[in-house]
């Protein structure tokens, strides 16, 4: 995914995310970094290299 789309995505998921209380949002990808970066770590769990994240 183009870094312009995922922006726009995740832009979207979290205005959906904002309207909708108690709402959560399960997101895969092979570029953890840059979700983290855009939603910020307070918002995130994730699992780095061999780590498990539950």
């Amino acid at each position: 995914m183009s870094p312009d789309d995922l922006t726009a995505v995740l832009s979207e998921l979290q205005t959906i995310a904002q309207e909708t209380e108690g709402l959560q949002i399960i997101i895969g990808s092979a570029n953890a970094r840059a979700i983290v970066a855009h939603l910020g770590k307070q918002w995130c769990r994730s699992a780095m290299g061999d780590d498990y994240l539950w």
